[in-house]
């Protein structure tokens, strides 16, 4: 039975996300988590990357609308790297700039990144 955890809306911030962390890396049918607009920044990416990793089943990965700068997309990007599965990675308004979308474009695939104006 494939697992959805939602938590979209709510003020977790990093601190939130990283005791959310270690449960959901446990969840190994994780197919889709939505953490948008949690107001979580780099460190709580952070604390994402076992999740991203060790859930092979994950197939939807929601964190658009927090502030996520490079240094948490660099992270995540690696997680991406090692992850099998992940084909939707919303990051729509954070705050990663050309440098992480220049790491996450040589990890997914330039052809395979949508933007959003």
């Amino acid at each position: 039975a494939s697992q959805i955890c939602v938590t979209a809306g709510n003020a977790l911030g990093d601190l939130g996300a990283g005791r959310l962390a270690p449960a959901l890396s446990r969840c190994r049918q994780l197919r889709s988590l939505g953490l948008s607009a949690i107001e979580m920044h780099d460190d709580g990416a952070g604390c994402l990357v076992p999740v991203v990793s060790e859930c092979s089943e994950l197939q939807r990965l929601g964190l658009g609308m927090n502030n996520i700068g490079p240094e948490g997309a660099a992270r995540l990007v690696q997680a991406l790297g090692r992850g099998r599965g992940v084909s939707h990675f919303d990051l729509r308004w954070n705050q990663i700039g050309a440098g992480g979308c220049a790491g996450l474009g040589a990890v997914i695939g330039e052809e395979r990144i949508v933007t959003h104006e």
